[in-house]
């Protein structure tokens, strides 16, 4: 039974092998030359350096990052697309061609039937996006030099794409299982898999205890209150959740306020603080805070979080995947020959 499992689902799998060995070798090449390129820029831009130097170190990584991005992009897309091709056909194409009766005339049962045709593709789509995720992790954060535990560089850095991809691989068979039809159930599956991973990327900073801290808070304020005013921070190390000024005692805003209340509060203040000419300085910045009762806070999930993320967040995929496996089992029993 294997055997003809394989048979029935060879080409769809061997072509999504050739075209993830395919963007492999463009990750491999791109992140090789994005970190010769940065190391160039460093020893042209730095001491002993010239401008002209300086210049032609910094078009080539440009140029090399064009090609990263579009690597990015995508690594990004690759497990929604992988899943959905391989699941959609996997039960659909079988009735569509009525191939199923066959299978079940040689003495096996239809549940034994599903789950080798669905162990067989979810094995080779685990192999095939762990294997690039072992590949991507030799070149570091894909997005620049943002935390990894960042939205932007989470999805392509860790495994969390293994459970994404098994996620879509769930949805495809359950919805052929139910639709019927391979085309009718992939065009149903992508706004389903882009809205669930939506919602998931919502609920991801609960997905670990929030990290809450006064750093962050501006520093050597300087302007004036009409002709504006700029300031520096320095945020702690993260994934910034939220920050603002909220009423001392607490860790977030009051009853009916958010964390732009505070601040805009202060703002409407500064007035009363400014020194002459309407200069604001740091210590009449302070001084406002300080008469409104307010402090700084900082909520944020620190880049030491990214493996709890990473696994709470695969979990939730896997979790979801099982479900349609067992959707699709029940759908599968409950055919009519």
């Amino acid at each position: 039974m294997t055997w003809f499992a394989w048979r029935g689902q060879r080409l769809q799998l061997l072509v999504c092998v050739g075209v993830v060995a395919i963007l492999a070798t463009v990750v491999a090449i791109t992140g090789a030359a994005a970190h010769s390129a940065h190391l160039a820029l460093l020893h042209a831009c730095g001491p002993g350096g010239t401008q002209a130097a300086c210049n032609e170190a910094s078009d080539r990584l440009s140029s090399v990052d064009q090609w990263r991005f579009a690597g990015y992009v995508a690594l990004l897309v690759l497990p929604g697309v992988l899943g959905l091709v391989l699941g959609t056909p996997l039960v659909a194409r079988e009735i569509e061609h009525g191939t199923n009766r066959l299978a079940w005339t040689q003495s096996i049962r239809r549940t034994r039937w599903l789950e080798i045709k669905l162990l067989l593709a979810g094995l080779v789509i685990v192999a095939i996006v762990g294997g690039l995720d072992l590949l991507t992790a030799q070149w570091g954060n894909w997005v620049g030099n943002g935390p990894r535990i960042a939205p932007e560089g989470f999805s392509v850095n860790g495994f969390v794409d293994v459970g994404y991809s098994l996620f879509a691989f769930m949805l495809g068979a359950a919805l052929g299982s139910v639709i019927r039809r391979t085309g009718w159930a992939f065009a149903a599956g992508v706004p389903l898999f882009v809205g669930f991973r939506f919602w998931v990327m919502a609920l991801r900073p609960h997905l670990a205890p929030l990290e809450t801290t006064s750093a962050g808070a501006p520093h050597q304020v300087s302007g004036s209150v009409s002709g504006g005013f700029s300031s520096a921070s320095q945020p702690p190390a993260g994934w910034i959740i939220n920050s603002g000024y909220v009423p001392i005692g607490r860790n977030s805003p009051g009853p009916g306020q958010n964390w732009n209340t505070g601040l805009n509060k202060l703002y409407s203040s500064l007035g009363r603080c400014a020194g002459r000419n309407g200069q604001i300085t740091n210590a009449g910045y302070q001084r406002c805070v300080t008469q409104l009762r307010l402090h700084w806070v900082t909520q944020y999930q620190p880049a030491s979080h990214f493996w709890a993320l990473q696994s709470a967040e695969t979990a939730v995929f896997v979790g979801a995947g099982l479900v349609l496996c067992a959707l699709t089992v029940l759908s599968v029993s409950h055919w009519r020959t």
